[in-house]
């Protein structure tokens, strides 16, 4: 046997033993400080709190090195696991510092488009003006066109309803071949007029 486990044997006998000389003792001097008692319940108390040291020594100190152990380990996950969300949270601001780059160059070429857009509507608009307007130009001159020739037309025809007029109020045949000469050289004027 180890040394230590002697000792605690020796105690261990003494314990039983001091009880019973004390209680043979304790007869006789009731009226005095009772020493063996107060050493046999040392003695007691000691082997007790001694036996349950050694008994429990190894398994506590397992159990404390277990919880420390599992401690640590679990220091060193929220360590790690810190680690991890700051270099998540360092990501998450420069992809905000990235969005704001981003949403300022969306604007910039929104911006862009828009400025070509215009100037493309711009274009289109002078395109479809011009083309309004040649549009108007020719209905105008056919419209001209038309009304000029329906002038002509009225004036032919009271021109002829004049000739027939004079010459059917004129008997005198000379006189019918100067009006007959006379509205041709009208018609022939108004002819190179328009």
């Amino acid at each position: 046997m180890k040394p230590r486990y002697w000792f605690f044997a020796v105690l261990l006998s003494l314990t039983l033993c001091l009880p019973l000389a004390a209680s043979a003792e304790s007869g006789e001097a009731a009226h005095h400080f009772d020493w063996m008692g107060f050493a046999g319940k040392a003695v007691n108390s000691t082997i007790l709190f001694g036996g349950l040291f050694l008994l429990l020594r190894k398994p506590v100190a397992a159990m404390l090195r277990k919880t420390s152990a599992s401690v640590q380990a679990d220091l060193a996950d929220r360590r790690t696991r810190a680690d991890e969300a700051m270099a998540g949270l360092d990501a998450v601001a420069r992809r905000l510092t990235g969005v704001e780059t981003e949403v300022e160059e969306i604007h910039r070429a929104a911006r862009q488009r828009g400025q070509l857009e215009g100037e493309r509507l711009a274009a289109d608009g002078r395109v479809e003006v011009e083309r309004i307007a040649a549009q108007a130009k020719a209905e105008t001159e056919r419209r001209l066109d038309a009304a000029r020739q329906r002038i002509r037309e009225r004036v032919a025809d009271d021109l002829l309803n004049r000739f027939t007029a004079d010459f059917i109020a004129t008997p005198d045949p000379d006189r019918q071949q100067r009006i007959l000469e006379l509205n041709i050289d009208r018609c022939g004027e108004i002819h190179e007029a328009s």
